[in-house]
């Protein structure tokens, strides 16, 4: 059975819900903090918030 594709759209999802599951879970975070914690470069962070 073929792998499935993972799409710009997945990618997103899952970027978004990474940042706010740190966010709920730890609190209140400012951009910098939340690229350091989660691995996700700034300009990531900066086009979700």
């Amino acid at each position: 059975m073929p792998a499935k594709r993972t799409t710009v759209r997945d990618l997103r999802r899952h970027n978004r819900s990474t940042l706010l599951s740190k966010l709920f879970f730890d609190g209140p975070l400012s951009r910098h903090e939340l690229s350091q914690l989660t691995g996700l470069s700034a300009a990531t962070v900066s086009n979700v918030t």
